[in-house]
């Protein structure tokens, strides 16, 4: 898939009434900005929300708060930046009710209002994208979708992090998307600490952010660098629904680095069931043109704290995946695959077999076990035609038992062919089309249209670059 954000802008002049913006994000999800400007857009916006949304606020009102918050900061011009990508898309397709004619409009930047010494800054990060449907819409259309929209201090004091806003967090053991507070600090060479609090986003809502109370997401990480270079974790993370744990669980993980090796091991834990959920084991060897690698987990299916199906006696299942490569000559490579999925009464495998050089590769796969019999044709290439020109194909052909009671295979294509031009100032434009075709789905043809655009904004007291 691609990763698009919304199309905007911020004000190139920021009115008085709005100097100086101090942000403050209470606990009860209220919003006060030190200014009257601000106020009174507050409390307009609070008199208008429903009376079933009392313990959320809008994100895009934080969005833009935060950005003049920001933009108005008391720090020397000299240190604006402004760097990021616009993109713009048109997803053309026929679903069950007819032809939809999709647009996106993305914003992905770091805008960094101040650079100091030792690493110092400070930044607003933003991804977030927009899109509704020309032909006929949904409920949610038009939707604008905000995936970061977070201030970012860092190095003061030295070594350490902090952000907050909308952001997305990762431990060992899970990860949220979430608009709460992060910090990360290094107090020694070999030691550091991450910690985020805050309230997870809803998919079906991302426009609000949620109380804490009731969504609530908390969670750390601490890494350890022994003196042999072997790398240490302890991760915790809760997570809360409907005012309900959902889950609270505990990660220890290892890594250690060879000059040809490596070797990782993670152990998950849940604190709520009191027993192991997770373990996982992994290893990679590099001996001149070969590169091997393995994986061995064995876990249990993930289930919410505060659902029905916690009190199913479900059981765990193991995988086990095996991949080799080994380079014939320049880039020409031969790749293979074998995995296994064991469950309790079943089992599935996978074997891969291909080769791939510069801009193509195939490979042939097969599959059988409880999914049935399955067997596909993969091929991909790449042909630049010039400076700023290229061009791609990608086949998938594949023949499919979904049950042993079946007597013949079902047959299913999916193939794209595009073309693509890149700019050498950051502008690039993307046609493609998209065809697929199965035992369900008779004929599906989509079509693709993508622009995207890089840019570099300097305030007037810097020397622009290229």
């Amino acid at each position: 898939g691609h990763r698009l954000g919304i199309l905007g802008d911020f004000p190139q002049a920021v009115p008085r009434v709005f100097r100086p913006a101090l942000l403050r994000v209470c606990a009860g999800g209220h919003v006060a900005l030190g200014a009257h400007g601000a106020k009174a857009l507050w409390h307009l916006n609070k008199r208008t929300r429903e009376p079933r949304r009392r313990e959320t606020c809008r994100a895009p009102l934080l969005l833009l708060l935060s950005a003049l918050t920001l933009v108005s900061w008391p720090v020397p011009s000299r240190a604006m930046e402004w760097r990021g990508r616009l993109t713009s898309d048109l997803y053309v397709f026929d679903g069950e009710d007819g032809t939809h004619r999709r647009p996106y409009l993305g914003l992905q930047s770091n805008l960094v209002a101040w650079r100091g010494a030792r690493m110092r800054s400070l930044s607003f990060q933003t991804y977030a994208r927009w899109t509704t449907d020309f032909s006929d819409q949904r409920a949610t259309d038009p939707q604008l979708y905000v995936y970061d929209a977070y201030l970012r201090l860092t190095g003061v004091p030295h070594g350490s992090e902090f952000a907050i806003g909308r952001q997305f967090v990762y431990t060992g053991i899970g990860s949220a998307l979430m608009d709460g507070l992060r910090v990360a600090y290094r107090p020694a060479r070999r030691l550091d600490l991450d910690i985020f609090a805050g309230s997870s986003v809803s998919s079906r809502n991302p426009e609000t952010v949620r109380s804490l109370a009731g969504f609530g997401v908390l969670g750390g990480r601490v890494g350890i660098m022994a003196p042999s270079s072997m790398r240490f974790g302890l991760s915790w993370m809760l997570r809360r629904s409907d005012g309900s744990v959902t889950a609270h669980n505990l990660g220890l993980d290892g890594e250690k680095s060879f000059r040809r090796s490596s070797l990782f091991g993670r152990l998950a834990y849940d604190l709520i069931r009191r027993r192991p959920t997770g373990l996982l084991t992994r290893a990679s060897h590099r001996p001149g043109p070969w590169y091997l690698s393995g994986e061995f987990e064995w876990r249990e299916p993930s289930v919410a704290g505060n659902s029905l199906f916690s009190l199913v006696d479900f059981s765990s299942y193991r995988n086990i995946r095996l991949n080799m490569e080994r380079r014939v000559t320049g880039k020409l490579t031969v790749l293979s695959g074998l995995h296994l999925s064991l469950f309790r009464g079943t089992n599935v495998w996978r074997a891969s077999l291909g080769l791939r050089s510069g801009g193509w590769s195939i490979a042939w796969q097969h599959q059988d076990g409880s999914d049935g019999d399955n067997d596909g044709l993969r091929g991909s290439l790449t042909t630049f035609l010039g400076r700023h020109w290229d061009c791609y194909v990608i086949a998938n052909l594949s023949r499919y038992r979904v049950q042993p009671e079946q007597k013949d295979r079902s047959d299913a294509y999916a193939s794209t062919a595009g073309v693509q031009w890149r700019g050498t100032d950051g502008l690039s434009i993307r046609v493609e089309g998209q065809y697929l075709r199965n035992a369900v789905q008779r004929e599906d043809f989509r079509v693709l249209l993508h622009l995207s655009k890089d840019f570099v904004l300097y305030s007037r007291a810097q020397e622009r670059t290229p």
